[in-house]
């Protein structure tokens, strides 16, 4: 028999078909047990399905949470960048007025300078 034949592990590091298959070798206990009837080969498979139902059901209950989280992310960015457009907005305004003020200042403490130059000039 070659490699790969009914009941014999192949040395191969990837699995042949036959390979996977249990041997009296590999598990003693297979030797005494009796053939799958049909009922139990129907019964496994609606194992497999009800299995395979219940991951579909818990992906797509992730799926649906994470799309609402993300919904709910997509808003809180709309709503951040609303309030940093109206936050930029509000300190351009109050920079334009600080330089307006700070003119004004210089204005007064030029009119100022002015005029303790004349009072000075008086008192001589």
């Amino acid at each position: 028999m070659g490699s790969g034949e009914w009941g014999q592990r192949s040395s191969s590091p990837l699995p042949t078909p036959y390979s996977l298959l249990p041997t009296p070798y590999s598990n003693p206990q297979s030797a005494i047990r009796m053939p799958i009837t049909g009922f139990e080969k129907f019964a496994s498979l609606q194992d497999k399905i009800r299995l395979a139902l219940e991951v579909c059901k818990t992906l797509r209950q992730d799926k649906e949470r994470l799309e609402a989280e993300l919904a709910q992310a997509r808003d809180l960015l709309a709503e951040a960048s609303t309030d940093n457009e109206r936050l930029r907005s509000h300190v351009e305004r109050l920079m334009t007025e600080r330089d307006s003020m700070r003119g004004n200042i210089e204005a007064m403490l030029h009119e100022i300078a002015k005029l303790e130059m004349e009072a000075e000039s008086l008192s001589r």
